[in-house]
Parts: structure tokens; C-alpha cells; sequence
């Protein structure tokens, strides 16, 4: 093979950075031929079966392009040509093989080729079988292709840099000394890394899944658009049901993913926390969904087809929009997900309008041409009730997307007095979005027995009613068991007067509709057993899944609890909230504390990669035999000259419950020196030293200030877990002349702690013990423990819901054929 190399720089592989850029333009070029192409035979009325062939032959150069980039850059990764800056700028040596994936989409760069993949991929279903529409829908695709490769191009055009080019060189990226260096490569002993958040086999599996969502959102968008241009206002319906089923399955897929790997990867205790770029994925499902139900509608009825085209579009109009979110940074710091602005901004909008602007103008063109029934919905029909839901969604759809906008809205606006986040994003959203979950349940429950058109009577209405009287008692036992009131009070606020309203709580609601509408949906499967196909259980299956992720979020968030209470009143430190004072504890190691229903443990650590392994036994109070043992782990981050914590997560899985913990605090062992120890600590702080932990409480005067010298006191408690506290007082005298200190040594009662004050630092207040402990060694963890009752209903209702949509994807297929 023939390199392309430099004279003057040793050892850069050339040839491969050529390759990529010729790859992209080929994909590129390719992608505006088959469009031009395709879009010319789709809308002449005399057909040309060579222009046809044509652009099935320029669909498959950019079919092979786009997988020749793919490719060629896992290779760059796995043999970590670190001339390349992406691949320095997102790899290391020490990364192991099965993370290259994770690193190869953690930049912007690597997402928009997994984007461009999967489209160019999904393409060959609609160059299979080839039909009018398909083509038309083989051109949009190819249009948003061309659009998607700018991102990638890396061309000047009039002093503009369109795009972000993988593989551009290090030497051309960045401006170093090192770099002017012919032999720089040797130099050079290791890439950047992977971020530590992303080094988890979630990452491996949860961004594919998700980006192919987001590719196959473009596939009913461009069946729409096409038969918009040609006033085709039907036919593409046939042809659209089935991907979008496909497409609420892969994106719901991709989300319930990324809940899973936040759940085991991060510790805020949780599988879902509304941050933005979380929300910006949701948003593009719950149009779809909705779109799905009013296509169902059109199918069935007649009804909806303007609505179907609206949703479909928003579907994907949504995912565009997501994307300048994510990418733009105007995001900044409101997400630990979104990337920095990397100056594309205006091309990310240039992206949206060309895409948005002409459907939306097409639709009002075309507003009156769409075929639509002017006889409104019987009331007793199942449309007017799945219609009814479709509006539920579709407002909480726009209630989530306006407060993920604020910042846009405070850019867009220029207001003065800036809007606000929520301050308890959690708090915020659950507290509306409860309410449209409740009544999306009680409508899926309803419609699903009701008839198109009209309704005459439900044979099954006292089975029906049965199975609702069971589904309230069995609301009302669990309400006495956990010990739920049934109400709960509203305050209503009206100028200076207050009103105190007792409501059924929203618990009850949505825990009594999810329930409802699973038996419901479950009752309605048996009622079809005799259908020969099983395909057609697809819908209520999805159903049964909905309700069941619905009511495991309700059970498992609701009544979460923390069992690790700090009963010995330890002060853990500064850092610790009030609430995270009382739902910590501190374990020494080998020494037993009680924990709940649990005695607990920490047993040690081990390395693991870039960080520890925490061995934690839990042994029940009523039977020693039956123990378990949690690993959660930590990683240390450093940060200049501070060092941040990582934790993640150990949990142990059981039938009704997961145990659920992280470390939040571990010794730090960077600042060891021989056997003592530095601690930077400022007054109230606590730290831990030995089996016993520290409280600085104040710096006094010791009395003997002179012209000389100055010498102050650091008075402080040493504690143990017993709750006993023996005083400490450490001397530091300062020479104003010679700049000289005198520090003797402070010895506790037993002699074995030995402590003295080395340095004071008065810009930032902190003062510097060296700490020296015989009295044991010095391994400790500060352990938060969660339970979550019932979490596996919430797991089980994600794997029911995308396999119903996947079946009724395939039913639909199948009774099209």
C-alpha cells in the first residue's frame, strides 16, 4: 500500500487522513447526484428507468463511502495513529480494545458519522424493493445525507470552515512547541483519554441504538415531505406506518438505554434525571408516538391524515432541533451531556431552516388539498379518544420542550431579567408530567375497547368493571401498606390570600390508571387469542409495557429510601449537604455498622482500571447466612491541583428490589508523605484520619503575640464512631523577623496520633496539618445506600414495550404485503 508522507514530519501515516477526505467527498457528491437524480425521476410524469438506475448507482457509491469512513476510523482508533487529533483527542494507549466505540462517537465528529451510517444504511430498504414513493423518499434522505456531510467536510469556502474534518492532523489542529518538532510521534507518549462517564459498556450499545432513533425519525419525514411535492396525499401512508413503528422502537430503545446506563453509571440514584439533552430525546418519541396513533386513526377512519403529517414532521423537526442544542453549547452548563460550541452554531441553523422552512411552507401550500373528513368523531369511537390522547402527548410534548429552551429563550429574547431554570428539575417536570401521564393511561385503558366510527356496546363491560373494582382495591391495599395518604393539600395563592385545597394525590391517580390500563390491556390479549396471527397483539402489548414502566417509575422513585442513616451523628464535612449528612455513613474497614434490616461491612479494596473496587459484605440482622456483597467503585479525576471523586455504582439485583450504593467520600492518598499525611482543611471542615475522623473548630490566639512573633492556636476534636471526643489544641508560632515558625508536635491521649500545623494560607483560608496515626490504618469509605422496591417492573415494561412495537412493525409489514 503507498503512503503519502511529509519530507519534514517523521512517521505520520499520511495516506489514511487522504483516504478519509476523499471518502467524504465521494459520499458527499454521491449523496447530490442520487438526490438531483432521484427527486427528477419521482416528479416527471414520464418516467426514465435510467435516470433510476442512475440514482441506485450513486446511492450505493455513498452507501460505500459513508461505510469506508466508518470503518477507516475505527482502524485509526484500534492502531491509535495519534497524528490524527481526533483520534489523540479521544483515545489513549491504555484504553481497553472494547471502549475504541465508546471513543470513537464521544466527540461531535464521530456522532455525525454514526448519524450519517445508519441513514445510509436504512436507505437500502427503500432501494430494495423500489417503488415511486420510495424513491422520492431514497431522494430526502439523500437531500438531509448531503446537509449531514457538511458537519464533516472541513472546507473553506470564502474564509468559512464548513464542517469539522476527523481527519485533520494534530499538527494542523493545535499550536505547541512540541509540535514543530520533525520527530514530534516519539514525543508524543499517549493520547488525551476517554472521558471517565463513558468508559462503561452502556456507551458501547446505548449511542448506536440511539442515533439509529434519530436516522429513522428522517425516513416517515421524508416520506412526508415527498408526498407533499408530487400532492400525493396517500400512498406514502401505506408505506409509513411500519417505520414508524420501527423508529418509536429503536429511539424508545435508545432512551430506555441511557436510562440504564445512568442508573449503573451515575449516582445521583436514578435511571432518569430531565436534563436537557435527556429531554431532547424524549421530545422526538412522544411526537412520533403521537404521529403513529393519528396514522392508525387516518388508516382506520380517514381522520388526521393533516395531523399525521405535523407529528411526523415535528418527529424529526424535534431531532434536528435537539441537535442544535446539543452541539450549538448555548446549552453550556444546564447539561452534563451536551458538547462544546465548536463555532458551528450558524451552520447547525442554516441546517435547520433548510430542512424545517420549505416542509412547513409545502404543508400550507398543500393545507387544503389534504384529503379530510369534515364530519367531526362520534364521541363513543375509539379516534376521537385516541385523538383526544394524541393532544395529551402532544402538549407535554411542548411543555418539556419550552423549559429545556430557556436558555434559547434567553439568547433568542435578550431579556433582561433572564428566565430561570428550575432549580429542582425533577420536582419541576414530575409535578406536571404526572398529570399527563394519568390521563394518557386512562385514555389508552378506554380506547382500547371501544370501536372506529361508533361504539354500540362492550359485551365485556361487567368484566371490565370487575377488573377495575380489583384494580382499587388493590390501589387501596397498597396505599395502606406503604403507608400513602390518599389526598394530599394544594395551596392556592391568589394576591394575599391563601386557600389550602385536599385533592386525591396524584400517587393515587396514576398508580390506579397504569394498574388499570395493564389489566385492561392484558384481559384485551386473551379476548384475541383466537386471531391467527400473534403479530396482532404487538399494540396491546406495548401497552401492558407502558403501563408496567409507568407504574415500576411510580413505585421504585416514590418509595426509594436511604438505609444508610448516619445514627452516630458523624460530622462527614463541608461538603455534605444536610440531607446528605443524615443518608451517609462512614465504614471503617473490618469494622461492623448497622445498616437497616442489614450488618454491613467494608472489607477492602482492589485497582481496577484508572481507579478502586470497593468490597462491601451485607449480612442480615435475622439470618448471618444470607449476605451479599456490593462492589461499588471510584475513580480519582484530577483537576489541576484538586482531585475530584467519581464514584459508580454497585448494585445487587433482587426479585422485589435493588440494593443501590455509591462511595461519596474515600481517603486521599496523593497527599501521603512517608507515614504522615498533609491535610488541607479550613475551619469547621472534618477529616479522617486513622479509625477516627477530625472536626477543626477554631483558631485562637494563644495569648504571647509580640512585635516579634505570632502564634496562634488550632483547637480541634478527635472523634470516634463510640461518639467519645477528646480535645486537641496545635501550636504555630510565626517570627516576623526571620520569617522563621516553631510547630511542635500535638499528641493525642493514647500517643498514636501525632498532628502539627505546617502552613496557613491566608488568601484562601486553609491550613495545613500534617497528620501522623499508628492507631490503624488508613482505609475508611463514606457509603451511600439506596433501596428502590420493585424496580424490576419499570425494566420489564421497557422490554414489553419495545418488543409490542417492533411486533406490530412487523404485523403492519406483513398485512401490507
Amino acid at each position: 500500500m503507498r503512503e503519502f508522507t511529509n519530507s519534514f514530519y517523521l512517521n505520520e501515516h499520511l495516506f489514511f487522513g487522504h483516504l478519509g477526505e476523499l471518502l467524504i467527498i465521494t459520499a458527499f457528491v454521491s449523496a447530490l447526484f442520487a438526490f438531483f437524480l432521484g427527486l427528477n425521476y419521482y416528479l416527471s410524469k414520464e418516467k426514465n428507468e435510467t435516470q433510476l438506475a442512475q440514482t441506485k448507482v450513486f446511492y450505493w457509491i455513498h452507501l460505500a463511502s459513508v461505510l469506508g469512513i466508518f470503518f477507516l476510523l475505527i482502524f485509526l482508533f484500534k492502531g491509535q495513529y495519534f497524528e490524527y487529533h481526533y483520534i489523540w483527542r479521544h483515545s489513549s494507549r491504555e484504553l481497553p480494545w472494547y471502549y475504541i466505540l465508546s471513543a470513537m462517537w464521544e466527540g461531535q465528529k464521530g456522532s455525525f458519522i454514526l448519524w450519517i451510517m445508519w441513514q445510509a444504511i436504512l436507505g437500502f430498504f427503500l432501494v430494495k424493493k423500489t417503488s415511486e414513493i420510495k424513491i422520492g423518499a431514497l431522494s430526502i434522505l439523500m437531500f438531509i445525507q448531503v446537509l449531514l456531510l457538511t458537519m464533516i467536510l472541513g472546507v473553506d469556502i470564502f474564509g468559512k470552515l464548513i464542517g469539522m474534518n476527523p481527519f485533520i492532523l494534530l499538527r494542523d489542529e493545535m499550536s505547541i512547541p512540541i509540535l514543530s518538532n520533525p520527530n514530534y510521534l516519539t514525543l508524543i507518549k499517549d493520547g488525551n483519554g476517554l472521558n471517565i462517564l463513558l468508559q462503561n459498556y452502556w456507551m458501547v450499545i446505548h449511542p448506536p441504538i440511539l442515533f439509529l432513533g434519530f436516522a429513522s425519525a428522517s425516513i416517515p419525514f421524508s416520506f412526508a415531505l415527498a408526498s407533499l411535492l408530487k400532492r400525493d396525499y396517500t400512498s406514502w401512508t401505506k408505506e409509513v406506518n411500519s417505520w414508524t413503528l420501527f423508529s418509536v422502537a429503536a429511539l424508545g430503545c435508545g432512551i430506555l438505554m441511557g436510562g440504564r446506563w445512568a442508573y449503573e453509571a451515575l449516582s445521583f440514584g436514578g435511571f432518569w434525571a430531565w436534563d436537557p439533552v435527556e429531554n431532547a430525546s424524549l421530545v422526538p418519541w412522544l411526537f412520533l408516538v403521537a404521529g403513529l396513533h393519528t396514522l392508525l386513526i387516518y388508516k382506520a377512519t380517514g381522520h388526521s391524515l393533516k395531523a399525521s403529517y405535523i407529528l411526523l414532521v415535528l418527529g424529526f423537526g424535534s431531532v434536528l432541533y435537539s441537535t442544535f442544542l446539543t452541539r450549538s453549547g448555548i446549552l453550556g452548563d444546564s447539561s452534563v451531556h451536551s458538547f462544546t460550541d465548536l463555532g458551528m452554531t450558524g451552520q447547525l441553523l442554516v441546517f435547520l431552516a433548510l430542512l424545517l422552512v420549505p416542509v412547513f411552507l409545502l404543508l400550507a401550500f398543500n393545507w387544503s388539498r389534504i384529503p379530510d373528513i369534515k364530519e367531526e368523531e362520534h364521541t363513543k369511537s375509539r379516534e376521537f379518544w385516541m385523538f383526544l390522547g394524541v393532544l395529551f402527548i402532544v402538549v407535554s410534548a411542548i411543555q418539556v420542550t419550552f423549559t429545556t429552551s430557556i436558555p434559547v429563550w434567553n439568547k433568542l429574547f435578550d431579556l433582561k431579567e433572564k428566565l430561570a431554570p428550575p432549580i429542582n428539575a425533577n420536582e419541576h417536570y414530575n409535578s406536571i408530567q404526572i398529570w399527563f401521564t394519568t390521563l394518557v393511561c386512562s385514555l389508552m385503558a378506554v380506547s382500547l375497547w371501544l370501536q372506529y366510527k361508533a361504539t354500540k356496546g362492550i359485551k365485556q363491560m361487567r368484566i371490565l368493571g370487575l377488573i377495575l373494582l380489583i384494580c382499587l382495591v388493590i390501589t387501596g391495599i397498597h396505599l395502606y401498606l406503604c403507608d400513602i395518604l390518599p389526598f394530599q393539600e394544594y395551596v392556592l395563592e391568589v394576591k394575599k390570600y391563601k386557600l389550602t385545597v385536599k385533592f386525591i394525590s396524584t400517587y393515587l391517580l396514576l398508580f390506579l390508571s397504569s394498574l388499570t390500563m395493564i389489566a385492561w390491556s392484558i384481559y384485551y390479549v386473551f379476548s384475541q387469542l383466537k386471531n391467527s396471527s400473534k403479530l396482532y397483539w404487538g399494540g396491546s402489548i406495548a401497552h401492558i409495557g407502558f403501563g408496567l414502566l409507568v407504574l415500576g417509575a411510580l413505585i421504585s422513585q416514590y418509595q426509594k429510601q436511604a438505609i444508610s442513616i448516619n445514627k452516630a451523628g458523624v460530622d462527614l464535612g463541608k461538603e455534605f449537604s444536610v440531607e446528605e449528612q443524615s443518608s451517609n455513613t462512614l465504614l471503617m474497614r473490618n469494622k461492623r455498622e448497622a445498616m437497616g434490616k442489614y450488618w454491613v461491612t467494608y472489607m477492602g479494596k482492589s485497582e481496577v482500571f484508572k481507579g478502586e473496587k470497593y468490597q462491601v459484605l451485607f449480612q442480615s440482622k435475622n439470618n448471618p447466612g444470607d449476605s451479599f456483597v456490593i462492589y461499588p467503585e471510584a475513580k480519582i479525576i484530577k483537576e489541576g491541583e484538586n482531585n475530584r471523586l467519581n464514584p459508580e455504582p454497585g448494585i445487587v439485583h433482587f426479585w422485589n428490589k435493588d440494593i443501590f450504593s455509591h462511595v461519596s467520600s474515600v481517603p486521599d492518598d496523593s497527599e501521603s508523605t512517608g507515614k504522615a499525611s498533609i491535610k488541607k482543611v479550613k475551619i469547621k471542615d472534618t477529616f479522617y484520619s486513622g479509625d477516627r475522623f477530625v472536626v477543626f473548630d477554631k483558631v485562637v490566639s494563644s495569648g504571647n503575640n509580640s512585635k516579634q512573633h505570632i502564634e496562634v492556636k488550632a483547637i480541634l476534636r478527635l472523634c470516634d464512631l463510640d461518639g467519645n471526643q477528646e480535645p486537641l489544641e496545635v501550636f504555630y508560632k510565626l517570627s516576623l523577623m526571620s520569617r522563621s515558625m516553631e510547630n511542635p508536635i500535638a499528641l493525642s491521649k493514647d500517643s498514636k496520633l501525632k498532628m502539627k500545623l505546617v502552613n496557613i494560607v491566608p488568601d484562601s483560608g486553609e491550613f495545613h496539618f500534617s497528620v501522623e496515626d499508628s492507631a490503624s490504618i488508613n482505609d475508611w469509605i463514606i457509603l451511600k445506600v439506596l433501596e428502590f422496591p420493585y424496580i424490576q417492573i419499570l425494566w420489564l415494561g421497557c422490554i414489553l414495550m419495545t418488543i409490542g412495537a417492533l411486533m406490530s412493525m412487523m404485523y403492519r409489514r406483513k398485512f401490507k404485503k
